[in-house]
C-alpha cells in the first residue's frame, strides 16, 4: 500500500518516487521511473494515465516482460487487472500470442 500524498510524490527524489510506486505495474519499476520524469502531476488520475501511457509506448520486449511478471495471467483476475491489460492493448491476444507471452 502506498502511504504518500500526491504532493509528496511530486516533491520527493525520483529514486524514492520509483521505490514507492515500483509495484503498481507488476514489479516493473521502469514504468514508475519513466512516469516520474513527467512530474509534477495535478491529480492521481493524471499520474495513472501517464503510467498507462508509459506501458502503451513501451517496446514489445518491455511489454512481454511486464506480462510475464503478472503472476496470474490467464487465470481469473480482478476487474482492475483486466482493465490494466485492456488499457495496454493486451486483452485480445490470439492463442499464438498468448502462448508467446505466457512463456
Amino acid at each position: 500500500m502506498i502511504h504518500a500524498t500526491l504532493n509528496a510524490l511530486n516533491e520527493i527524489p525520483l529514486s524514492e518516487f520509483v521505490e514507492k510506486l515500483k509495484d503498481i505495474f507488476e514489479h516493473s519499476p521502469w514504468v514508475a521511473q519513466r512516469a516520474g520524469e513527467f512530474r509534477p502531476f495535478s491529480s492521481c488520475e493524471s499520474l495513472y494515465e501517464r503510467m498507462v501511457n508509459v506501458v502503451q509506448t513501451a517496446s514489445e520486449e518491455e511489454k512481454l516482460n511486464l506480462i510475464q511478471a503478472h503472476p496470474h495471467l490467464g487465470k481469473t483476475m480482478s476487474s482492475f487487472s483486466q482493465s490494466e491489460l485492456k488499457t495496454a492493448g493486451l486483452s485480445q491476444l490470439s492463442e499464438a500470442e498468448y502462448k508467446l507471452f505466457s512463456g
